[in-house]
């Protein structure tokens, strides 16, 4: 059983690097995501990147 990071990064390997402004997000965000795909990483990270900027160490 995987924890933390490792169960995070299981189900989308490309969220991180939205996150933390590795890669920058598109100026349209797609109507469909495909699970698991990179479209649906930048349109998650786009939606929660301020909550996750609240927490103290969670981008890090």
């Amino acid at each position: 059983m995987m924890h933390g990071k490792q169960a995070a990064l299981g189900f989308n390997k490309y969220v991180p690097d939205y996150l933390t402004g590795k890669k920058a997000f598109p100026d349209i965000l797609p109507d469909r995501i495909t699970m698991g795909g990179e479209d649906e990483a930048y349109c998650y990270a786009w939606r929660y990147r301020k909550s996750w900027g609240k927490v103290p160490g969670a981008i890090s």
